[in-house]
């Protein structure tokens, strides 16, 4: 084959009128400059498998039509190294059984933010100043110190998977600076605030409602959100009048199996 001095970083799209995460057949489409008629070309080539798969293919593609893998690899983008992290993580972590799918979720909410912020910049143009200027955006969208330091702790990750896969060096993240401050003072509810709040929740059989109820648990027993959904009749000791927190779920997941989970460690069980 030819060399083309490749135009861009290429597009994946769809050939199936499906959902993004059921499409299972895609068309890359690659710009390789003008012909000797003046007019833009592109390369076509159509792949089966995920969308994770296709954006591999297409890197692969890139590769072909430059004739060589180090050029179908820095064009990688830092959208695509987010995902080719995420997926490589989310697979290995949930194999190896020591963290729940609520982790997993937590590092694809960072992988977003990084994406939203620099995903179409090319990994290779990534520079300590675009690094610590992510970094600055993410605090001042009104996120606290703490959330902006695990976001930068998964980016730095995310950097690392990229430089293990030959794409780019992971420096400019490792070297931006990471934000200091305390944690955000939390307002609580008085206790006239809770005992009205309850009052209301327990009014016109509102207790026989599960959202209310859920609720009601919180606000009284200091159940976290996600444990109270986890509930089974069986965790609770109605002759002792005990409750046993053992589970917790895991928001913004599509497989029930996958968002209800064990504790993420033995000092997690509660009654």
């Amino acid at each position: 084959m030819p060399r083309y001095e490749v135009r861009g970083d290429g597009v994946v799209r769809p050939l199936e009128d499906k959902p993004k995460s059921q499409c299972r057949k895609w068309q890359i489409r690659v710009a390789v400059g003008r012909g000797a008629d003046g007019k833009y070309r592109t390369k076509c080539k159509t792949v089966r498998g995920t969308y994770t798969s296709a954006v591999a293919a297409k890197r692969d593609f890139i590769a072909e039509l430059t004739g060589g893998l180090a050029k179908g690899r820095s064009a990688m983008t830092v959208g695509e190294c987010c995902d080719a992290f995420l997926a490589d993580y989310a697979a290995g972590k949930t194999a190896s059984g020591k963290v729940t799918a609520y982790t997993v979720q937590n590092t694809k909410s960072a992988m977003n933010h990084i994406k939203l912020a620099v995903g179409d910049m090319r990994m290779t143009s990534v520079t300590e100043k675009v690094a610590d200027d992510v970094i600055l955006s993410l605090s001042n969208e009104g996120l606290s110190p703490a959330s902006v330091r695990r976001i930068r702790a998964k980016a730095i990750l995310m950097a690392k998977h990229a430089e293990s896969k030959g794409v780019a060096p992971a420096d400019p993240w490792e070297r931006s600076r990471n934000p200091v401050g305390k944690p955000q003072e939390r307002r609580c509810a008085s206790t006239r605030q809770a005992s009205a709040l309850a009052r209301r929740l327990s009014e016109d059989g509102g207790a026989a409602d599960g959202r209310r109820t859920a609720v009601l648990l919180c606000l009284c027993c200091g159940l976290r959100r996600g444990e109270a959904c986890a509930l089974e009749w069986r965790d609770v000791d109605f002759d002792e009048r005990v409750i046993h927190v053992r589970h917790g779920v895991a928001p913004d997941e599509d497989d029930e199996d996958a968002r209800r989970g064990p504790r993420r460690t033995d000092d997690g069980a509660r009654v």
